[in-house]
């Protein structure tokens, strides 16, 4: 009997699923990135008297990240609230804007913007 090596063992485990799931998965994940936009936001904790500035295709998905304590850097000024938002067209547009943000801080950008 041979020892089973990490490899071997991801290898078995992926081919035990039907070839159409990952073809599905191929097909579907290219198209589903390209369609979607991307959400630069701000939030701010009143807990912390802090900003926080990101980045993502789901909003409502990383704000309950965030309020849940699975990201590290916002765990503590827990609640978190959306004080700014807007779509961009791709991730580098967002990104962009992220970096531009976070250069200048959040509350001097937000500042000069409302």
């Amino acid at each position: 009997m041979s020892k089973k090596t990490g490899s071997s063992s991801a290898r078995s485990r992926r081919d035990s699923f039907p070839k159409e799931h990952f073809v599905w998965e191929l097909e579907r994940t290219p198209q589903k990135v390209a369609d979607s936009k991307m959400t630069v936001y701000i939030l701010f904790s009143e807990k912390a008297q802090k900003y926080y500035t990101g980045s993502t295709q789901n909003i409502d998905v990383r704000i309950f990240e965030h309020n849940a304590g699975k990201t590290t850097s916002t765990k503590i000024g827990r609640p978190w609230k959306i004080v700014w938002t807007v779509q961009c067209r791709t991730r580098s547009e967002a990104m962009k804007l992220e970096k531009k943000i976070k250069s200048r801080g959040a509350r001097r950008f937000l500042d000069s913007e409302i």
